[in-house]
């Protein structure tokens, strides 16, 4: 199973860390995890070391990632 995960926040709150819980949790049970994020976000500098992969898409407004 893959499962694709998609923020667009820069910084580092409650559901940023609840995100980065439930993909590294995810990743230790054998579920493959993909995360879409801006550069340099704390979600994104925090996976760095993970060995998950995180993809970059710079999104300036969320309710249009284009």
């Amino acid at each position: 199973m893959k499962i694709a995960h998609l923020t667009s926040e820069k910084g580092w709150r409650g559901g940023e860390r609840q995100l980065y819980l439930l993909i590294t949790e995810l990743q230790k049970k054998g579920i493959e995890n993909i995360l879409i994020c801006n550069p340099g976000s704390e979600i994104d500098n925090r996976l760095q070391d993970t060995g998950i992969p995180h993809h970059h898409l710079t999104m300036n407004n969320p309710l249009n990632p284009v």
